[in-house]
């Protein structure tokens, strides 16, 4: 089955870039939202098929690798182009240099969320996922759009 998850992923990789792509070029705040969305739902989508034993197929769940696959890709290219496209131009290596130094201290901050799932079950992770994504989306609603990040920084001195 493992063949199975792999051709998702990359089946994942190759389709998500033209679209998400497209959708940067009007709007990296929205790519961002969608991909948390889409995130959610591929949470959503595997506690579903975890439920029903019926339903736990190897294809099935590459519907999942599919889906969580196309919301990595989203999210890191909104991130990267919203950065790019709101940051001072003089300041962009700063913020990207920020933005990848926060991300990787999360991303290891993250390996307790291994714990969870072995204190609460993968059911719980998987809806503390779900969770954290809604709230990416809520969170990313609120900023402004890169065009207009400058606008809400406060004026220097």
């Amino acid at each position: 089955d493992l063949g199975v998850f792999v051709i998702a992923s990359s089946v994942a990789s190759i389709l998500s870039s033209p679209v998400w792509g497209r959708f940067a070029d009007r709007s990296s705040r929205t790519v961002m939202m969608v991909s948390a969305a889409v995130g959610a739902l591929g949470g959503v989508v595997a506690l579903v098929l975890g439920a029903v034993p019926a339903l736990q197929t190897a294809a099935l769940f590459a519907i999942v690798i599919l889906l969580m696959g196309f919301a990595e890709a989203g999210i890191n290219l909104g991130r990267k182009t919203y950065l790019v496209d709101g940051a001072p131009p003089g300041e962009r290596p700063l913020y990207a240099a920020m933005a990848n130094t926060i991300l990787g201290v999360i991303t290891l901050a993250s390996g307790i969320l291994g714990l969870l799932q072995q204190a609460l079950g993968i059911r719980t992770l998987i809806a503390v996922f779900i969770a954290l994504a809604l709230v990416g989306v809520v969170v990313v609603w609120r900023m402004p759009e890169a065009e207009h990040m400058a606008d809400t920084q406060p004026e220097p001195g």
